[in-house]
């Protein structure tokens, strides 16, 4: 997703005491890009600023030793002036800083404001926000009004700084600001330094970014496969929505509702909690030796993301080793006496759940005991461990030699 930018800026000031004041637009301004304004006066405005077309987002009136704090926003036309003229109740002197923002959601509740913060100090703070859309690729801005003029020698942001005063004087309206581009929930700007200990206000902004941003999905990945489980993952940019995987034997990508919904799947699933990297899914259930596809889709509550493909993976299957013939000579009784076994069996197996199927030619009464698993008629199920070896004890007479066919099931 791209982050909202500030394309432009600009700034104004002035110790005359105006009731219209030209304020100095960005130089560039395109149509839909979001113009921001943000004014300090030394005396009080009355109701405050006005123009058709802008709306006032904040207004702070009678700020303790600064007279009044403004900001106001607007769509762009892209037909803007070289300035625009606010109109005051009262003459009063300001400092003004504008912004042109690009790559944002496209109206002005994309726009919120933290409390505002004031105090008589060195080390302007802005508040925390968290904004209403949660996570995302956020603009945000960090914005203080003083009662004069100061250096400022550390901003809360390390983007865009700006500094505007009409003076050091009492009564010379001055600010600055200073912004970042970070995906987050919530944001703390940092305290900022200025030379001298003078009344301040604050306000700290967030900028939404365009809802058409998509997620881009990339770097599918298979991890840890067995004969029945696999981890899948894939890369995401973006750090909100929801992200969905789907798991089929078909090489045909699914339509976007039916990866949500896992129609047709053989495994499914999503998470809420989307990291801007590599996202992985535990899945467990599937069958050995087979060839799947996996897919993914990620939504972050605005519009869907690429659906992205593996490619062909498969399951591994049961490998079984050791000899065929694993008795021979003549069972004389009942308790196999006369007959030697010449090997121990050992099954390899990477799955703890089969069976095993004994062919005996003729022999189709004979019961066969298996240690450390046992069973009767032909089949012993159960789950030892992978090369465990398995030694028979024939129990029934006139065998003259044995044979066993090995079949693992899932």
């Amino acid at each position: 997703m791209t982050f909202p930018t500030v394309n432009d800026s600009s700034t104004y000031e002035t110790l005359s005491y105006l009731t219209t004041h030209p304020i100095t637009m960005p130089s560039t301004i395109n149509s839909g890009e979001l113009l921001v304004c943000f004014m300090t006066t030394s005396t009080s405005a009355g109701t405050g600023p006005a123009l058709a077309g802008w709306t006032e987002v904040v207004g702070e009136y009678g700020t303790v030793g600064i007279s009044d704090c403004y900001v106001f926003a607007k769509v762009a036309s892209g037909s803007e002036g070289a300035t625009e003229s606010f109109v005051m109740d009262n003459g009063c002197r300001m400092a003004a800083i504008t912004l042109a923002i690009t790559s944002w959601e496209g109206t002005l509740s994309g726009v919120e404001f933290s409390a505002d913060n004031t105090a008589t100090d060195a080390a302007p703070d802005t508040l925390t926000l968290t904004p209403s859309w949660g996570s995302d690729d956020t603009l945000w801005v960090s914005q203080v009004s003083l009662r004069r003029g100061r250096t400022v020698s550390v901003y809360p942001y390390a983007d865009n700084n700006t500094y505007i005063s009409s003076g050091t004087s009492n009564g010379n309206p001055a600010m600055f600001l200073g912004s970042d581009e970070i995906a987050a929930a919530t944001e703390d700007p940092s305290a900022a330094t200025i030379s001298a200990s003078t009344d301040w206000w604050g306000i700290t902004m967030a900028v939404q970014p365009a809802a058409g941003g998509a997620p881009t999905l990339s770097l599918p990945t298979e991890a840890s496969i067995t004969s029945t489980t696999v981890t899948v993952g894939c890369t995401s940019d973006d750090a909100t929505g929801t992200l969905y995987y789907y798991i089929s034997t078909s090489g045909t990508a699914p339509s976007a509702s039916d990866l949500k919904d896992g129609t047709s799947s053989v495994k499914f699933g999503n998470t809420a909690s989307v990291t801007a990297g590599l996202n992985t899914f535990a899945v467990t259930g599937l069958t050995a030796e087979t060839t799947y596809y996996t897919y993914f889709i990620q939504n972050d509550g605005a519009s869907d993301s690429n659906i992205l493909e593996s490619g062909s993976w498969a399951t591994v299957g049961t490998t079984i080793t050791g000899p065929a013939t694993i008795v021979e000579g003549t069972a004389d009784t009942a308790d196999g006496t006369g007959l030697t076994v010449i090997n121990a069996l050992t099954i390899q197996i990477n799955d703890d759940s089969y069976s095993i199927e004994q062919t005996m030619g003729t022999q189709t009464e004979t019961t066969i005991a298996f240690t450390p698993e046992s069973g009767v008629n032909d089949c012993v199920a159960g789950t030892p461990a992978a090369g465990v070896p398995l030694e028979p004890t024939i129990t029934a007479a006139g065998i003259t030699a044995y044979q066993l066919e090995i079949k693992v099931e899932e």
